[in-house]
């Protein structure tokens, strides 16, 4: 028997092998930890984080950085900030953000967009724009939460450092994260730093009314000469002077983040050739698109992996907040499933013609193989057959990147109150069909200070 028919059948069983146990990739790592979230179950949740990161306890880090944990490091930061674990949540936080990359598109070529969606489980994980911004936002919630002010300003410095990128090498609107300009706002605020205080205020404004910074920027209107038409809309400038006051005597701020849901996360799925020529749309070339139609109409090119969007089940709807027994007005700080779903339609049709670019180099390269076997002296059979297998082999290796922050909450709303110094309760409860959930805290508030209380379903 020929050497090349020897392969044929060796090469098959690695690709059984490959399929076998290739293709779950990070959406299969994190399915346990999503499970246990939705039954409810947050501790279990951060055991299965651990499992993931092949470490045997929650402040253990992993031996390497690379691949998957960075990003696996971030879904146990969340898991830990939803149970209050504060300040080992912002160390992993603080870790796994020395490690993620940033996802640039815009001056990516396309074998690198092509490595971005196939990369696998070996190559660094690259962020898209809105990660690397909630990265930093929900980090400094942990340090609000802490009292730590000094910490949580670092943090919106950071966070400062990435928007002002973000505005020059993307958009304005990428950018814009009305949710971390308000907490960044609030510590500079409660710091008593009213130029900054505004300034973050401002950015905030541009995102979202936000109704409940309607009196914290009256008040410190009168400390900082610092004006926009959007603040200018706020303080009214028409009416009666005010006098500099950072804080109202006597009171403090109780300032809530609740968290519904979880966010959407990316599963891989066959998606018919035509789909996804339409999917590529003006992204891929006249050429490409000929060469794809050919190969479909041959039956050779029938399906492209690839990587889809698919929002969660939601068990509640929507989070309301009392403190001493008294409805506290919420309003949505960010609706991060927006945000997801909007960062991906922006994305993926380039995404799309590296899946379809790459298919095609596959066949090719089959082809060629194919080609190779016969000028060898191999037979009609042994030639498609060899072709086939590399065909296949390669084709198995294109597993799509399901990798995502999938712990984020769908939504994040903020309810913010000032009450008197002293002992107060407060209740959360998450509403769903038929179903509730509640958190009560007690949380003591000195005058002129601050209470920061984050709360998340993650179901």
């Amino acid at each position: 028997m020929m050497p090349y028919l020897k392969r044929v059948p060796i090469i098959s069983g690695l690709l059984c092998a490959y399929l076998a146990t290739g293709c779950a990739g990070y959406a299969g790592s994190v399915k346990d930890v999503r499970a246990a979230l939705r039954a409810g179950d947050k501790n279990r949740a951060l055991e299965m984080a651990n499992a993931a990161l092949e470490v045997e306890t929650s402040d253990a880090l992993p031996k390497k950085l690379e691949g998957d944990n960075a990003l696996l490091l971030l879904e146990r930061a969340t898991i830990k900030q939803g149970l209050d674990n504060y300040a080992s949540s912002a160390a992993d936080f603080r870790v796994s953000d020395k490690h993620m990359e940033l996802l640039d598109l815009k001056n990516d070529t396309m074998g690198n967009i092509g490595k971005y969606l196939f990369s696998d489980d070996v190559t660094a994980y690259k962020a898209p724009a809105y990660e690397k911004l909630l990265l930093n936002t929900v980090n400094m919630l942990n340090y609000l939460a802490l009292n730590k002010l000094e910490e949580a300003r670092v943090e919106a410095r950071r966070l400062r450092v990435m928007q002002d990128y973000l505005a020059d090498e993307a958009s304005e609107k990428a950018a814009l994260t009305g949710l971390g300009s308000y907490l960044a706002g609030f510590a500079f605020e409660m710091n008593g730093d009213a130029e900054r205080a505004l300034g973050y205020y401002d950015e905030a404004l541009e995102a979202a009314p936000f109704p409940s910074l309607t009196n914290p920027i009256r008040r410190m209107a009168a400390c900082s000469s610092f004006r926009t038409d959007r603040l200018d809309a706020v303080i009214d400038p028409q009416g009666p002077a005010q006098t500099c006051a950072m804080k109202a005597p006597g009171t403090g701020t109780i300032l809530v983040v609740s968290g519904v849901g979880l966010a959407p996360y990316k599963r891989a799925e066959r998606i018919p050739i035509g789909a996804a020529i339409v999917i590529a749309g003006a992204y891929l070339g006249a050429i490409q698109t000929a060469r794809a139609k050919e190969l479909a109409a041959k039956g050779l090119l029938t399906f492209i992996n690839f990587p889809i969007m698919e929002k969660t089940p939601e068990t509640f709807s929507n989070a309301r907040t009392e403190i001493d027994g008294s409805p506290v007005d919420s309003e949505i700080g960010l609706n991060v499933t927006e945000q997801v779903i909007e960062a991906w339609n922006g994305i993926k049709g380039r995404l799309m013609v590296a899946a379809i670019t790459r298919m095609i180099t596959r066949f090719a390269a089959g082809e060629a193989t194919g080609q190779a076997v016969k000028k060898a002296g191999g037979g009609g059979v042994a030639s498609i057959l060899a072709g086939l297998a590399v065909q296949g082999a390669l084709t198995a290796a294109d597993t799509p990147d399901t990798r995502s922050w999938v712990t984020l909450p769908s939504r994040i709303s903020l309810s913010r109150a000032q009450v008197p110094a002293g002992t107060h309760t407060v209740k959360v409860t998450f509403e769903g069909k038929g179903t509730s959930h509640v958190i009560t805290k007690t949380v003591e508030v000195a005058e002129g200070g601050y209470v920061v209380i984050p709360v998340a379903s993650m179901r």
